[in-house]
């Protein structure tokens, strides 16, 4: 997955987390996105990426640019946010 591809998909996770409102379907989606998360850091790290960041959120943050809360949920700062990485 190239990093367009990788970022469209961050993007589709986080509208739908933003877009629920039902707790059950958000801790739903905040799995989903920390599995994702943590794949396409492992991805990035055998393809030999090296990241000096030690936790999945840092990692994310480093990487990918994406200012993420160090809670369980992964929400993000703002809406946004969001909006600015959708027209860069």
């Amino acid at each position: 997955m190239n990093d367009d591809e990788i970022k469209k998909e961050f993007i589709r996770l986080f509208e739908n987390l933003i877009e629920t409102k039902d707790l059950k379907e958000r801790s739903k989606l905040s799995d989903e996105i920390r599995s994702f998360a943590t794949k396409v850091i492992e991805d990035k790290k055998t393809s030999g990426v090296e990241l000096k960041s030690k936790t999945l959120h840092e990692s994310l943050e480093e990487f990918l640019n994406l200012p993420l809360y160090e809670d369980e949920l992964l929400q993000i700062r703002s809406k946004r946010w969001l909006w600015n990485l959708k027209n860069e």
